[in-house]
């Protein structure tokens, strides 16, 4: 197998962040003294990724840059995208027959997590695999929500009612799946009753895809702590995990 090329997603805008991400992107947020971009990428050399592409809005891109600099083997790519699905295709051409590691630039994750990973694409069992993170007290209807049976991704679903896993956007997907991705339906059709997906190519809605079309994705627990950026108060949460656990 080719070497594994790593995609970092950094263009969300994150509303959901404000007020902090009203001058910064949630990718540029301080995780114990490093911008969180820089510490992704990082994590990502420890467990093996090499080469490392990091997908910016155009506003942004200078400000990426600036975070990853002295870090070698490392593209900052400022383009428009209207999801995370278009990004990783954006990133992914760097490398079009290598495998792909998907990282979302505003989550705290361990080197070790994104080698297990890693390690289930390259045992051949399955052609994708996705990170999942125990929902803990997390109230599931925030987050897009993982069921599992098997070892095996079973549906990806969109603000369920309950749960016990949540998405976590950390996918290693052959070359063999890039149509999913180019096919992405433009919103996660999986929601409970009532519930309203944004319309956006999102990655999420790829992996459900390759489910109903019988592809297998590997399910991989977290083995360390994990952190969605997603609001204010998981920037504390973060900085307790980075500092208690010594991560990258």
């Amino acid at each position: 197998m080719s070497a594994v090329l790593g995609v970092v997603l950094a263009g969300g805008e994150g509303r959901r962040m404000w007020p902090f991400a009203t001058v910064r992107p949630k990718a540029l947020l301080p995780v114990a003294n490093l911008p969180n971009v820089n510490r992704v990428v990082r994590a990502l050399r420890n467990a093996g990724v090499i080469t490392v592409v990091v997908v910016s809005s155009p506003e942004w891109a200078g400000a990426i840059r600036a975070a990853l600099i002295g870090l070698d083997g490392v593209t900052c790519l400022g383009v428009r995208t209207a999801g995370s699905a278009e990004a990783v295709l954006a990133g992914w051409e760097a490398a079009t027959e290598a495998p792909v590691l998907t990282v979302p630039a505003d989550c705290v994750v361990s080197g070790a997590d994104f080698a297990s990973l890693i390690a289930e694409l390259r045992s051949q069992r399955a052609e994708a695999a996705t990170l999942t993170a125990p929902l803990g007290n997390e109230n599931p209807n925030r987050w897009i929500g993982v069921e599992m049976a098997a070892g095996a991704v079973t549906r990806v679903v969109g603000h369920p009612r309950e749960g016990q896993w949540r998405w976590t956007g950390i996918c290693a997907l052959s070359p063999s799946l890039r149509p999913y991705l180019s096919a992405n339906p433009g919103l996660l059709r999986e929601v409970p009753v009532g519930g309203m997906p944004p319309l956006e190519p999102d990655l999420a809605a790829s992996v459900q895809l390759m489910l109903t079309r019988g592809v297998q994705v590997t399910a991989v627990p977290t083995r360390d702590a994990f952190v969605d950026l997603d609001k204010p108060w998981h920037i504390l949460e973060a900085n307790r995990v980075a500092a208690r656990e010594g991560f990258a």
